[in-house]
């Protein structure tokens, strides 16, 4: 990570991480019978973040840019995609003492998955005083790997219909209570892409398996939150 790398007031970061490794699963199968595998665990995330700081006006206005990628599984018997430790919801604004830092990477409205994902972002903020940064963060979302499962439940297997995801919109707002606490504010809407596809338990990987499609819903979140340093 660097700052000030080609022009003033621009910040630009890039992270690769890797993770490797196997294991393994002992599934029991409906109506009887189990299923061992060695699923892997190879999966690769790329993070790029751009922040651009404006010499316009005295708000302190800043652009800013950024592109996620985590891999997801390829195989679809078992394998998983990239787990990152820190995904940084619901945290729009760099905090505390930190001039950058990672942005909400899959939004704050919790709908975007944290593998299998290609995510596209751009936003705007600015400072109206000493106290308060306010924003805005535009997010879209599709899937690496169209026909990967997203989970397992009670009903079956659940897909995504199509490699698009959705797209989200954040209004947030950052005010300095103290050195050590912030508060954050933020109001936001999810428009999906696509709809889910749920396979029945009874029929998964059978020729004729049945695929019951739902439609996906609009999605709102508001919140506010205190973050303290200890």
């Amino acid at each position: 990570r660097g700052e000030n790398l080609l022009i003033d007031g621009l910040y630009l970061g890039l992270e690769v991480a890797g993770q490797f490794g196997s294991g393994h699963v002992n599934n029991d199968l409906p109506g009887g019978g189990h299923n061992d595998s060695n699923p892997g665990r190879e999966a690769l995330l790329i993070e790029f973040t751009a922040d651009y700081a404006l010499t316009i006006g005295e708000m302190a206005p800043h652009i800013f840019f950024a592109y996620y990628f985590a891999e997801g599984s390829t195989s679809g018997a078992g394998d998983t995609g990239f787990k990152p430790l820190f995904i940084s919801r619901h945290n729009n604004e760099p905090v505390f003492d930190r001039k950058y830092g990672p942005f909400s990477r899959f939004g704050n409205v919790d709908m975007i998955p944290t593998e299998n994902v290609h995510v596209l972002q751009a936003g705007f903020k600015f400072k109206p005083d000493q106290y308060w940064t306010m924003g805005v963060t535009y997010l879209y979302a599709f899937a690496n790997h169209s026909r990967e499962a997203l989970t397992v439940n009670p009903f079956g297997v659940v897909f995504l219909d199509d490699r698009g995801i959705g797209h989200e919109v954040d209004l947030w707002a950052k005010y300095e209570i103290g050195a050590y606490t912030n508060l954050f504010l933020n109001a936001s809407i999810f428009l999906p892409h696509a709809d889910f596809l749920i396979q029945d338990f009874g029929n998964i990987g059978a020729a004729n398996a049945t695929l019951n499609e739902f439609d996906s819903e609009v999605a709102f979140g508001i919140f506010a939150q205190i973050q303290i340093r200890f």
